[in-house]
């Protein structure tokens, strides 16, 4: 009993051994492994750091290549960057000068990575590019960055994003399945995809004064909103732009102002918002009403709508889905 304790002992010590000479080699003489693609764009992971690094050493400004990892059955070929091998490992990524453009699907599922740094000359998140990274707990956009692609930061772990102004365009589902609390959109940014913020746990948005279209399912599934002020210029809002999806009892968003230009209303904009007790339309210029705009809200809602026209909008909330047991009254403006 004693010899094979013994044994039992000696090998721990020799695994351990192992084990500390393994990391003394990577400390003192890391591995790197990299590459150059046909852009010129170069790449390294440095074993010990656990970090990637893109350089560019041409004279010109180049863009990363797209790709696109094995999805489907249908899919034959798979077009996973060349780094995908350190996906598991990765935890920090540098971008350096004179790359514009960070591809497709380039750090989809790294599911490690905490940190990125990148160079204020890239203009272009691609589609996918940070999917599902769950590692990922902040973000501060380069600044000279100009378009967020879609579905860029999806389910990934991103909880703080700082934008930078001069953004313009955020894709569609773009921030979908984030845990972002509190964010701030620039005044910059002219253009919100649909499904920007699905399923997030946003409860608070400062949207760009310009903006003239509140998309489809902008805000979908976001239980925890409470706070959301739409800008004065909001002509249009589009199908399920609040809706629950499911029936949430817990969901906080209590009060909704729809503002003076709204001239287009979408379906379901509220749907299974059993929380909603104030609705209140300003505009008195709405041309265009989907046939369940207000399919299964608070039945017990109120819905504030001016007094000139008190008549035409009360026989139009009750014939687009409104509760009857709703209550529709009117206000002096």
């Amino acid at each position: 009993m004693v010899a094979k304790a013994n044994r039992k002992l000696i090998i721990m010590v020799a695994s351990a051994l192992i084990a500390g000479t393994v990391l003394a080699v990577q400390y003192f003489f890391p591995i790197k492994r990299g590459g150059v693609d046909s852009y010129g764009m170069g790449w390294e992971f440095n074993t010990m750091t656990q970090t990637m690094k893109f350089h560019n050493d041409t004279d010109e400004i180049i863009k990363m290549h797209d790709y696109e990892q094995k999805s489907c059955e249908e899919q034959v070929e798979d077009y996973a960057p060349p780094w995908w091998k350190y996906s598991s490992r990765c935890k920090c990524i540098i971008i350096g000068k004179k790359i514009e453009y960070i591809g497709k699907e380039a750090f989809c599922d790294f599911d490690r990575l905490s940190r990125v740094e990148i160079a204020s000359d890239v203009v272009e998140i691609g589609k996918s590019a940070f999917k599902n990274c769950n590692s990922l707990k902040t973000f501060q956009c380069p600044q000279n960055l100009k378009l967020i692609g879609e579905e860029a930061f999806k389910d990934s772990g991103l909880q703080k994003i700082e934008m930078n102004k001069g953004l313009k365009i955020i894709g569609q589902s773009a921030f979908g399945g984030t845990k972002l609390k509190n964010v701030v959109i620039p005044e910059t940014a002219k253009y919100i995809g649909e499904k920007a913020f699905r399923f997030s746990e946003l409860e608070s948005i400062k949207l760009p004064k310009e903006i003239n279209v509140l998309p489809a399912c902008i805000f979908e599934g976001c239980t925890n909103l409470k706070d959301i002020r739409m800008p004065d210029k909001v002509k249009k809002i589009g199908d399920a732009a609040f809706s629950m999806y499911y029936q949430y009892a817990e969901c906080k968003l209590k009060t909704l102002d729809i503002p003076n230009d709204v001239e287009q209303i979408g379906d379901n904009i509220l749907k299974f918002n059993q929380n909603i007790q104030r609705l209140k339309i300003e505009s008195k210029t709405i041309k265009r009403v989907a046939n369940l705009a207000f399919q299964d809200i608070n039945p017990k809602v109120i819905v504030e709508v001016p007094a000139d026209n008190y008549d035409e909008y009360k026989e139009m909330l009750y014939s687009h889905g409104l509760p009857k047991s709703a209550k529709v009254v009117p206000f002096e403006q």
